[in-house]
């Protein structure tokens, strides 16, 4: 999967992650080396996304706080799921986007959640649209 960032024609940047590993869920059974492996890498591709855009463009870095994050889940059949959990397994994208400076702080003061969706499509991902500013 292509991993992309751009931005809209209102200002919001779009980004676009692989579907988050069951692993990273706050309700997975699995040993810490095994979380730890999942966290480091969805970690390390958000902070690579999040670099490869700040080379690209020249917008002021870190995003005017407070930044707001809607959230879009791109499923492929219609089971159920928990929009918190899912929500939980992104924590190490918010770090990612954090350590490559796109986002000051992931702290509610400065950090908050909009809209989350979910909606059907043919490949499993994540759209993330970052709006920043008051």
């Amino acid at each position: 999967m292509v991993n992309t960032a751009g931005s809209s024609d209102d200002g919001e940047l779009v980004f676009t992650l692989p579907w988050p590993a069951p692993e990273l869920s706050p309700n997975a059974r699995v040993s810490w080396p095994v979380r730890a492996r999942r966290v480091r890498d969805a970690r390390g591709l958000a902070y690579l996304i999040a670099l490869e855009w700040r080379h690209r463009t020249d917008q002021r870095i870190p995003l005017p706080t407070p930044v707001t994050a809607d959230v879009t889940f791109v499923v492929t059949d219609r089971r159920r799921r928990d929009p918190d959990n899912m929500l939980a397994r992104l924590k190490p994208v918010w770090d990612g986007f954090v350590d490559a400076r796109l986002l000051e702080d992931d702290s509610a003061a400065k950090f908050r959640f909009g809209s989350i969706t979910f909606e059907r499509g043919e490949k499993r991902k994540v759209l993330i649209r970052l709006r920043a500013g008051p």
